[in-house]
Protein backbone atom coordinates (compact mmCIF):
# COMPACT_ATOMS: atom_id res chain seq x y z
CA UNK A 1 0.00 0.00 0.00
CA UNK A 2 1.92 3.05 -0.85
CA UNK A 3 1.86 5.91 1.81
CA UNK A 4 2.82 8.65 -0.30
CA UNK A 5 4.76 9.98 -3.33
CA UNK A 6 6.30 12.61 -4.55
CA UNK A 7 6.38 13.75 -8.66
CA UNK A 8 9.65 15.38 -9.53
CA UNK A 9 10.23 17.28 -13.11
CA UNK A 10 13.93 18.14 -13.91
CA UNK A 11 13.89 21.84 -13.80
CA UNK A 12 17.94 22.12 -14.90
CA UNK A 13 21.06 20.83 -14.89
CA UNK A 14 23.70 23.41 -14.54
CA UNK A 15 23.94 22.92 -18.57
CA UNK A 16 27.25 21.63 -20.55
CA UNK A 17 27.84 17.88 -20.28
CA UNK A 18 25.21 17.82 -17.19
CA UNK A 19 22.54 17.82 -19.96
CA UNK A 20 23.68 14.45 -21.17
CA UNK A 21 24.26 12.77 -17.86
CA UNK A 22 22.34 9.30 -17.75
CA UNK A 23 20.24 11.10 -14.45
CA UNK A 24 19.28 13.71 -16.08
CA UNK A 25 18.31 11.33 -19.16
CA UNK A 26 16.77 8.85 -17.60
CA UNK A 27 15.27 10.81 -14.77
CA UNK A 28 13.93 14.03 -16.44
CA UNK A 29 10.71 13.50 -14.96
CA UNK A 30 9.88 10.64 -12.04
CA UNK A 31 8.12 9.83 -8.66
CA UNK A 32 9.61 8.94 -5.48
CA UNK A 33 6.94 6.21 -3.56
CA UNK A 34 6.82 5.25 -0.51
CA UNK A 35 5.36 1.92 0.75
CA UNK A 36 3.27 3.04 3.83
CA UNK A 37 4.59 -0.32 5.91
CA UNK A 38 7.93 -0.40 5.53
CA UNK A 39 8.87 3.01 3.91
CA UNK A 40 10.33 1.48 0.95
CA UNK A 41 11.20 3.44 -1.37
CA UNK A 42 10.49 3.55 -5.47
CA UNK A 43 11.78 5.58 -7.97
CA UNK A 44 9.49 5.44 -11.17
CA UNK A 45 10.51 7.50 -14.21
CA UNK A 46 7.51 9.20 -16.06
CA UNK A 47 9.10 10.06 -19.18
CA UNK A 48 12.02 7.71 -19.69
CA UNK A 49 10.69 5.78 -22.74
CA UNK A 50 12.50 5.99 -25.73
CA UNK A 51 15.38 7.59 -23.78
CA UNK A 52 18.96 5.96 -24.64
CA UNK A 53 22.49 5.78 -22.34
CA UNK A 54 25.27 3.90 -22.58
CA UNK A 55 25.44 0.73 -22.20
CA UNK A 56 27.88 -1.05 -19.66
CA UNK A 57 29.88 -3.69 -20.20
CA UNK A 58 28.92 -7.39 -18.49
CA UNK A 59 32.29 -8.15 -17.65
CA UNK A 60 33.18 -4.65 -16.47
CA UNK A 61 30.34 -3.10 -14.58
CA UNK A 62 32.18 0.15 -13.98
CA UNK A 63 32.76 1.06 -17.58
CA UNK A 64 30.52 2.23 -20.14
CA UNK A 65 30.26 1.82 -23.90
CA UNK A 66 29.18 3.45 -26.83
CA UNK A 67 26.39 1.11 -27.92
CA UNK A 68 23.32 2.36 -26.25
CA UNK A 69 20.90 0.91 -23.93
CA UNK A 70 17.16 2.28 -23.20
CA UNK A 71 16.65 3.66 -19.94
CA UNK A 72 14.27 1.67 -17.60
CA UNK A 73 10.55 2.53 -17.98
CA UNK A 74 9.22 1.11 -14.86
CA UNK A 75 10.32 1.39 -11.14
CA UNK A 76 13.74 -1.06 -9.92
CA UNK A 77 13.43 -3.24 -6.65
CA UNK A 78 12.64 -1.00 -4.08
CA UNK A 79 14.92 0.11 -1.24
CA UNK A 80 14.06 -0.53 2.23
CA UNK A 81 15.68 2.31 5.09
CA UNK A 82 17.36 1.06 7.95
CA UNK A 83 15.47 1.35 10.98
CA UNK A 84 12.55 0.42 9.49
CA UNK A 85 9.62 0.27 9.51
CA UNK A 86 9.82 3.85 11.57
CA UNK A 87 13.35 5.13 10.04
CA UNK A 88 14.24 8.80 10.67
CA UNK A 89 14.22 10.76 8.20
CA UNK A 90 18.22 11.10 7.46
CA UNK A 91 17.27 6.91 6.76
CA UNK A 92 15.05 8.23 4.52
CA UNK A 93 17.21 10.02 2.60
CA UNK A 94 19.95 7.51 2.55
CA UNK A 95 16.87 5.19 0.93
CA UNK A 96 15.83 7.46 -1.37
CA UNK A 97 19.64 8.08 -2.90
CA UNK A 98 20.45 4.62 -2.76
CA UNK A 99 17.19 4.24 -4.99
CA UNK A 100 17.99 6.60 -7.52
CA UNK A 101 21.77 6.04 -7.52
CA UNK A 102 20.62 2.38 -8.35
CA UNK A 103 18.12 3.53 -10.93
CA UNK A 104 19.42 3.26 -14.20
CA UNK A 105 22.08 0.31 -14.16
CA UNK A 106 21.14 -1.11 -10.84
CA UNK A 107 23.93 -1.98 -8.06
CA UNK A 108 26.37 -2.76 -10.70
CA UNK A 109 27.37 1.40 -11.35
CA UNK A 110 25.62 3.76 -9.09
CA UNK A 111 25.39 6.87 -10.28
CA UNK A 112 27.05 8.59 -7.09
CA UNK A 113 25.24 11.75 -5.58
CA UNK A 114 27.15 13.94 -3.29
CA UNK A 115 23.98 15.32 -2.19
CA UNK A 116 20.17 14.15 -2.82
CA UNK A 117 17.45 16.18 -2.07
CA UNK A 118 17.77 19.15 -0.91
CA UNK A 119 14.63 20.79 -0.90
CA UNK A 120 13.90 24.31 -0.53
CA UNK A 121 10.68 25.62 -1.69
CA UNK A 122 9.36 23.29 -3.70
CA UNK A 123 12.49 22.63 -5.38
CA UNK A 124 14.66 19.51 -4.64
CA UNK A 125 18.14 19.23 -6.00
CA UNK A 126 20.67 16.29 -6.60
CA UNK A 127 24.43 16.82 -7.44
CA UNK A 128 25.87 13.83 -9.13
CA UNK A 129 29.43 13.42 -7.69
CA UNK A 130 30.40 12.71 -11.63
CA UNK A 131 31.37 16.63 -13.54
CA UNK A 132 29.75 17.92 -10.30
CA UNK A 133 26.23 18.21 -11.94
CA UNK A 134 23.32 20.12 -9.84
CA UNK A 135 19.80 18.52 -11.38
CA UNK A 136 17.37 21.09 -10.01
CA UNK A 137 13.57 19.72 -9.87
CA UNK A 138 10.30 21.06 -9.37
CA UNK A 139 8.13 18.89 -7.01
CA UNK A 140 5.19 18.96 -9.02
CA UNK A 141 3.12 16.83 -7.18
CA UNK A 142 2.53 15.21 -3.54
CA UNK A 143 0.29 12.14 -2.69
CA UNK A 144 -0.62 11.44 0.51
CA UNK A 145 -1.51 7.74 1.53
CA UNK A 146 -2.67 6.73 4.66
CA UNK A 147 -0.47 7.95 7.56
CA UNK A 148 1.71 9.41 5.45
CA UNK A 149 4.31 12.23 7.25
CA UNK A 150 7.47 13.73 7.81
CA UNK A 151 9.64 10.38 8.50
CA UNK A 152 8.91 8.91 5.64
CA UNK A 153 9.81 11.19 3.31
CA UNK A 154 10.82 15.06 4.34
CA UNK A 155 9.83 17.76 6.45
CA UNK A 156 9.27 20.40 4.40
CA UNK A 157 7.85 19.65 0.94
CA UNK A 158 6.35 21.65 -0.58
CA UNK A 159 4.90 21.94 -4.46
CA UNK A 160 6.41 24.68 -6.76
CA UNK A 161 3.33 25.67 -8.14
CA UNK A 162 2.10 29.51 -7.24
CA UNK A 163 -0.63 29.78 -5.02
CA UNK A 164 -0.50 26.00 -4.27
CA UNK A 165 1.11 24.58 -1.10
CA UNK A 166 0.94 20.89 0.00
CA UNK A 167 3.14 19.85 3.45
CA UNK A 168 3.63 16.77 4.72
CA UNK A 169 0.76 16.63 7.30
CA UNK A 170 -0.10 14.35 10.65
CA UNK A 171 -2.76 11.67 9.03
CA UNK A 172 -5.19 13.97 10.91
CA UNK A 173 -4.01 17.31 9.04
CA UNK A 174 -5.87 18.73 6.14
CA UNK A 175 -3.15 18.91 2.95
CA UNK A 176 -3.83 22.02 0.99
CA UNK A 177 -2.97 21.47 -3.21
Amino acid sequence: MPAGSLTLDLLSTGSGSCDSTPLALCLSSFSIGVDATTCSVTVTPLQASGVYVPGIWSSNSAGTYKRPVACPTSARTAVTPSGSPNPSAAQMQDAIRLAIEQHIYGASLKQDLTDVLAWSSGIATLTAAAGSCTLKYAVTQVRRGGGWCEPCLAASIVLHQPGKVCMCCQPDQAAGA
